[in-house]
């Protein structure tokens, strides 16, 4: 003769209804009452707690790190630069031939930047909204005007060349550094005719900068081929047999005699 001592031990969650047809559905005032009851470490309790503040404390980094906008580099967080992150934007003005400024735009045409949400061209707009300034890694190009004192040769030109290759487009920007300036080391990608480009090797390439070799430099992983870039520039005319003053990439067409590099031209004019 056998009994059966088995005992159902199943606990009925508060919002669960009652599998018994005959059992009477409790209502919402006796469910909050029920709720009320039990303590606070009670699975019925506690779980939900638990799943639905780690979903907030998710959903907050997520939109920390992916979604919240950037507006000025005082304004990145130092984990930013430590960690070499990327930024995503709009490059809505050039400065110097190897810096720019950027909009920040997380999420890109995916969260409507460009179609639902603008992104200001004009100056006291950007100046509202904020721009990030940033400066080109691994390249220095030749100075423009400043404070009275004269251009370098070629420095229009360059300028020119990255206006033309990089405004008004959109741009990932790789966090490296931060200098004295307030602006923001980056090397920067563009996609240009189906291949994903990099600015500052383009520019070398194009002959318009030459290597920044200074302390502390960053080169966003291309230093060899920047180098090797700035070189081909320079020695090109060897490559002719006539004419190769003129067909001299960029500014290494001027008289390498009297060249003087951005950086030397700094020192002089500090």
């Amino acid at each position: 003769m056998f009994v059966d001592v088995s005992i159902d031990v199943t606990m009925p969650w508060f919002w669960a209804s009652s599998t018994d047809p005959s059992s009477k559905k409790p209502t919402t005032k006796e469910r909050l009452e029920q709720l009320q009851s039990l303590p606070l470490w009670s699975p019925q309790i506690l779980i939900p707690t638990v799943v639905l503040t780690a979903s907030l404390l998710t959903l907050h980094t997520f939109y920390r790190r992916r979604l919240r906008r950037i507006p000025t580099v005082s304004q990145l967080p130092p984990s930013y630069i430590a960690n070499h992150q990327s930024l995503f934007g709009t490059a809505v003005s050039v400065g110097d031939a190897d810096n720019f400024r950027l909009f920040h735009t997380p999420g890109g045409r995916a969260l409507g930047w460009g179609w639902l949400r603008p992104v200001p061209t004009g100056r006291k707009d950007l100046s509202k909204a904020g721009t990030i300034h940033v400066r080109l890694a691994g390249v220095d190009a030749p100075e423009g005007a400043h404070f009275g004192n004269q251009a370098q040769p070629y420095a229009e030109e360059a300028q020119a060349w990255l206006t033309n290759y990089v405004l008004h487009r959109r741009v990932r920007v790789q966090l490296l550094a931060r200098d004295r300036f307030e602006r923001v080391v980056c090397s920067v990608k563009i996609w240009r005719w189906g291949w994903r480009r990099d600015v500052s090797l383009e520019m070398a390439k194009a002959g318009w900068a030459e290597l920044y070799d200074n302390a502390g430099a960053e080169y966003g992983g291309l230093e060899r081929q920047m180098k090797n870039a700035v070189e081909t520039a320079k020695l090109y005319p060897a490559m002719c047999r006539t004419n190769c003053r003129r067909q001299r990439r960029g500014m290494w067409a001027q008289d390498m005699k009297k060249y003087q590099s951005p950086g030397e031209y700094k020192k002089l004019h500090q």
